[in-house]
């Protein structure tokens, strides 16, 4: 059993005559069925939506938007359903493999692998914590670990992203149908974790802007005056771990990227700055 994220088997039709679905086949919405008089104008008491009656609405009105608006930006990058689905499970691929990596190579002494186990399967296996959950689920920070030459891979054979704001739109969708899952299951919270992430990463696609990859030939050096404000930071003091550290210098990191106008997840900075500074071999004693 896998029990990270992701884990479903993707479908080929994401909408039937009465529903919208998820790329696994999950129910979001129902399908808007409305009529018209002669005059072609809406007829409002003619409208057939059982949902708007159930407060889980909202979200599953604003899940759907995001889930077309990943598709359209695909579907106008000339990508076909059958390269979507390859392009998904390259994602999959690529995450599973940087958290497994993860649980073999980067745990604290206060870790186990069970923190990484985010996936809705994973149940009372799992990280006890929300937060501990929220950081270790997170399928956006990975990707600047992806290598410079990802995309030109034999990984993407099918169908090569045209930009970083194709995966964008890719993991995107992962989000959508990972919100949908604690959505239908009662779990707001999650859900809620979910659709936020889907909503940063659509914001990313959608902007005329065009945004580079988030990993080592962008954001990286982009990264710096936070990375040499992390390691002054560490040398100031003794800490008794990586962890530690990283969470005690974390709110003055997370101050100098506002300062400085970049995207720093507050929620994600002390999994981030422990990441650092292991490759920065900081703090020296341990």
């Amino acid at each position: 059993m896998n029990y990270f994220p992701f884990n479903r088997k993707l479908v080929i039709d994401y909408k039937v005559d009465d529903k919208h679905l998820s790329i696994t086949g999950l129910f979001i919405t129902e399908v808007l069925k409305t009529a018209t008089n002669q005059a072609g104008e809406l007829i409002p008491d003619e409208i057939t939506n059982p949902q708007l009656l159930n407060p889980d609405y909202l979200m599953r009105g604003r899940l759907e938007e995001l889930n077309q608006s990943a598709f359209r930006h695909l579907t106008e990058k000339k990508w076909g359903p059958d390269q979507i689905r390859n392009g998904l499970t390259v994602i999959r691929t690529y995450l599973w493999d940087y958290w497994t990596e993860f649980t073999n190579y980067y745990l604290e002494e206060n870790e186990t692998e069970d923190d990484f186990y985010t996936g809705s399967q994973a149940g009372n296996k799992g990280p006890k914590s929300f937060r501990t959950w929220m950081n270790n689920s997170d399928p956006i920070f990975p990707l600047e670990y992806a290598p410079d030459d990802w995309m030109d891979s034999t990984d993407w054979a099918d169908k090569k992203p045209s930009s970083w704001l194709d995966i964008y739109a890719l993991v995107s969708l992962w989000s959508v149908d990972e919100a949908i899952v604690y959505l239908n299951s009662n779990d707001v919270f999650k859900a809620t974790v979910w659709q936020e992430r889907a909503s940063i990463l659509n914001l990313f696609f959608t902007l005329k802007n065009p945004v580079g990859k988030p990993g080592a030939a962008g954001k990286a050096k982009t990264y710096d005056p936070l990375k040499e404000l992390v390691r002054e930071l560490v040398t100031v003091k003794n800490y008794p771990s990586r962890r530690n550290a990283a969470m005690s210098i974390a709110p003055a990191i997370v101050a100098k990227s506002k300062e400085l106008n970049m995207y720093f997840s507050k929620d994600n900075a002390p999994l981030t700055i422990a990441k650092w500074l292991k490759e920065m071999g900081l703090p020296k004693k341990i």
